[in-house]
């Protein structure tokens, strides 16, 4: 996995091999995350559901439905 970034993006270089169990994980982890408050991890109500959509669709990218 290789990662690069600057001040304003994030990419990341993952073997779809890696990817699918990578998005095999995030998508376990979406289980668990209406759990999870803003307050919790220091976030507003906003930037979590950001976070929960580009979690899915993440996943959805590794496993290769989309």
């Amino acid at each position: 996995m290789k990662l690069y970034s600057d001040d304003t993006q994030f990419v990341v270089v993952i073997s779809k091999k890696d990817a699918e169990c990578l998005g095999a994980l995030f998508d376990a982890c979406m289980d668990t995350v209406g759990c999870v408050e803003p307050k919790d991890i220091g976030i507003t109500k906003r930037q979590l559901e950001i976070a929960e959509d580009n979690m899915l669709a993440l996943s959805s990218k590794f496993l290769g439905e989309s």
